[in-house]
């Protein structure tokens, strides 16, 4: 017997199963119960309860798939050998989340753009109504701050500073460790290093992206670069890509000319200083 989603099930239904799991150890049953631990580890009455139930049992954690199966559902699902740029794509995409695998290979498929390209352009990529109420059910579990914060973080990339963040967001350092200690615990957001951060999937990272008002990311957009020439006033060749991006996201067109200009120019450089990038002289009469 499989029981599905066992975070949702009432106070009634966990005390039956508690109760049947201890006499199955003599018998020839298997109850196979599936719950999200996130959900799980918020709740004081679901830790209790499904301790308890597992008392009689084992618990078998579940991670993502990964990229070899990933191709496998690919093939299977389109009938047609994948390429392996394309599997390695839809695995970066979607962290193996079997959920967001099968949303997006649905989305391709009906928009026949499966096989046409390589690469997953977010940007202009429709989620399937599905996988956009499963992201917002976990974002609805976290506070309104942590979900405000996450909106920035949004707006900043799907890799982001924590210094940066505060500063966008107005935080304190103090708040702001406690909100990404809670949506750590969801699994929304993992450490990179020390002081940077990432969305543990790209498409929660879009997801909260594109649900926010269009006036609210242009603004966002001008405090990030904003505020990344504030703080790294010293020294902006490293991250003049990212002002450019911010600033013509944010309508300031004379700064994405110029930034834009400058990373061009600075990644010329770095091509010649390098030798990964040869200049032959053309041979004119």
């Amino acid at each position: 017997m499989i029981l599905d989603d066992l975070h949702e099930a009432d106070h009634s239904s966990l005390e039956l199963l508690k109760f049947v799991a201890r006499g199955l150890t003599d018998s020839r049953i298997v109850i196979v119960g599936t719950h999200r631990d996130a959900e799980v580890r918020r709740s004081p009455h679901l830790s209790e309860t499904i301790a308890e139930i597992l008392r009689y049992g084992r618990a078998i954690p579940l991670a993502g798939l990964d990229q070899n199966e990933v191709t496998l559902i690919v093939e299977h699902r389109t009938q047609r050998s994948a390429s392996a740029a394309f599997a390695s794509e839809l695995y970066r995409v979607t962290a193996g989340n079997p959920l967001f695998v099968d949303g997006v290979i649905r989305v391709m498929l009906a928009e026949r753009k499966l096989g046409t390209s390589d690469r997953i352009d977010l940007r202009g990529f429709k989620l399937p109504e599905d996988i956009r109420g499963a992201i917002r059910k976990r974002l609805g579990l976290l506070s309104a701050e942590a979900q405000s914060a996450l909106v920035v973080a949004a707006v900043i990339g799907h890799e982001f500073d924590a210094g940066l963040l505060q500063r966008v967001s107005k935080l304190n350092a103090e708040t702001l460790a406690e909100l990404m200690g809670e949506t750590s615990e969801m699994g929304i957001v993992a450490t990179a290093s020390r002081e940077r951060f990432s969305f543990t999937h790209p498409l929660i990272r879009e997801a909260l992206y594109k649900d926010s008002t269009e006036a609210e990311r242009i603004r966002l957009h001008r405090a990030t670069g904003e505020a990344v020439e504030q703080m790294h006033a010293a020294n902006l060749t490293p991250h003049l890509a990212a002002l450019a991006h911010h600033f013509r996201a944010a309508g300031v067109v004379d700064k994405a000319i110029d930034y834009s200009m400058r990373a061009g120019e600075a990644a010329y450089v770095v091509l010649l200083t390098t030798g990964q990038f040869q200049i032959t002289k053309p041979h004119w009469n």
